[in-house]
């Protein structure tokens, strides 16, 4: 780890993410947390008292970004950075009772502590508690039945200083609809699911930011399409046009077992990193999850994934926005690793592994409005960086093997990120 206010890469490949394309040889000069200057080390001046990093030859990319988490605490935070994620979307402001129950952090405190720097952990971009109708899908939801009252809740998240308005499966529509004319006159984004009574084409001409998971595209309980199959295209096309940002999170569908066989996305090193009360609201999310399962079929997995990515690749090829998220927090959905697993189904799908990257990279930053801070590497851009040993454009799982992180221009190599007893052990999800 350096404690300097200056390092200076030297003798690195960048892949900058605002093109497809690998600048060599280069020297990246870091001050304050920004990237200063990058070109050859014959143009640059170094001061003595800069950390350098002797790269020869290796790969410096752009920090990651996960645009669907659910933070649950502290050790999250480290093991997001150990896996080169240097951002998040955090997609459930945890308050009242929730909080009370599992005493899960309040993400608001974490995201300015970590902006202050006296917390390490990526940058926060946070929605508040979720906006649901009734019935509620989870019992810790808020359930907003009114205009009245969703006008009153969205002003209320905007006042507390959330990021996002996140909306779920069952608001009825005259709700749905005050929700996304409010948030828009406070000029606050709408995320989140694609609201059973709305519908798909109702949400995408709504104005809404994000869709997650594909909901609206697909029933993942019944693990097939929810819109006409023959017309996957067509509607590919609508949401190209309607500029909405996609995030597929495949990883999630994959962690769905019953309990007598949670030995199949997770191992007994991957338990260790869970914390006694996340076990328990895991339990109670995989107990929902697989009551509202509807597909007979003994090869769930295998229909949920194809489903999935077909559905992503007829996003990619209509042109339509794309984004990389995981539901991290959700069970057996590891913060860091996940997104690794996240990466590898986008090139199943059929992406070049540049085009997966940019979807957690320069995509992301984009959606989030953030473009001129971070997902790409270039002069004045904020020094989130991922080091790595060899090209990911060629194999993308080399990205899941980070030999140095650098976070807010703080670089710490992967020993100062490893936790204890788990990750030297080099975990797997299945």
């Amino acid at each position: 780890m350096s404690n300097k206010i200056n390092t200076a890469f030297i003798g690195v490949n960048i892949i900058p993410m605002d093109n497809e394309e690998i600048i060599k040889d280069q020297t990246v000069l870091v001050e304050n947390g920004i990237i200063k200057l990058i070109g050859s080390i014959n143009e640059i001046e170094i001061d003595d008292d800069s950390f350098i990093v002797e790269c020869n030859g290796k790969y410096l990319v752009p920090g990651l970004i996960d645009m669907h988490v659910h933070i649950t605490g502290k050790k999250d935070l480290k093991l997001f950075l150990a896996n080169g994620v240097t951002t998040v979307r955090n997609m459930w402001g945890y308050s009242g009772m929730i909080r009370s129950v599992f005493r899960f952090p309040n993400q608001l405190r974490m995201r300015e502590r970590i902006n202050e720097r006296k917390l390490l952990g990526p940058t926060i971009f946070t929605a508040g508690p979720i906006l649901e109708g009734s019935p509620p899908t989870n019992p810790f939801m808020p359930v907003v039945k009114t205009p009245n009252e969703a006008e009153k809740s969205v002003q209320k998240q905007k006042e507390v200083g959330y990021d996002f308005i996140k909306v779920y499966d069952n608001l009825i529509p005259e709700v749905y609809e005050t929700i996304i004319k409010t948030a828009k006159k406070l000029e606050i984004p709408v995320i989140g699911h694609v609201p059973l009574k709305v519908g798909i084409d109702g949400v995408l001409k709504s104005g809404q930011r994000s869709i997650e998971h594909f909901t609206g595209y697909i029933d993942p309980d019944a693990a097939t399409f929810t819109i006409p199959e023959n017309e996957i295209e067509i509607c590919a096309k609508k949401s190209q046009e309607s500029e909405i940002w996609n995030c597929p999170t495949i990883v999630i569908w994959q962690k769905r077992v019953p309990f007598e066989r949670l030995d199949e996305v997770a191992d007994k090193n991957v338990l260790k990193l869970i914390s006694r009360k996340v076990k328990i609201f895991w339990g109670l999310g995989l107990r929902s999850l697989n009551k509202s399962l509807t597909y007979k079929g003994d090869d769930y997995h295998g229909q949920i994934k194809n489903i999935g990515l077909k559905m992503v690749k007829a996003l990619h090829d209509a042109k339509a926005n794309l984004i990389l998220g995981t539901d991290a927090g959700n069970p057996f959905v590891i913060p860091g690793f996940s997104l690794h697993e996240e990466l590898s189904y986008m090139v199943e799908a059929g992406l070049t592994p540049f085009e997966a990257i940019n979807m957690g990279t320069y995509n992301a930053a984009k959606c989030l409005n953030q473009l001129d801070n971070i997902g790409t590497i270039n002069e004045g851009k904020r020094a989130d960086l991922i080091l790595v040993e060899k090209n990911p454009l060629v194999n993308i799982s080399s990205l899941s093997k980070p030999l140095g992180v650098m976070v807010h221009g703080q670089y710490f190599s992967i020993e100062d990120l490893i936790v204890p007893g788990i990750m030297q052990e080099d975990p797997t999800v299945k």
